[in-house]
């Protein structure tokens, strides 16, 4: 079985992709899936939701990275390769 990338957690990579890509691709804030996921008798928080968002964002740094060392290799000055920030430690 492939390692999960919410350890020990309910969420399936389906509704984790779901919740994403309404956030940051439909512009779909938080507390307006939780009102729609409401209505359909789930229990999902917007707390919970953040959570995935942060646990993928730190999942996904290393990847992020190298599409910066791959778009412009040895051109510092123009690419500025993002910062360790305190959220994806």
């Amino acid at each position: 079985m492939p390692p999960q990338l919410i350890p020990q957690g309910l969420a399936t990579p389906g509704l984790v992709a779901y919740v994403l890509a309404s956030k940051f691709v439909d512009g779909l804030p938080f507390y307006r899936q939780e009102r729609i996921f409401e209505r359909l008798g789930l229990d999902i928080s917007r707390a919970t939701m953040c959570g995935w968002a942060l646990q993928v964002a730190r999942a996904c740094q290393p990847l992020v990275g190298l599409l910066y060392e791959k778009a412009a290799p040895g051109q510092s000055s123009t690419w500025t390769k993002p910062s360790s920030r305190s959220w994806a430690k």
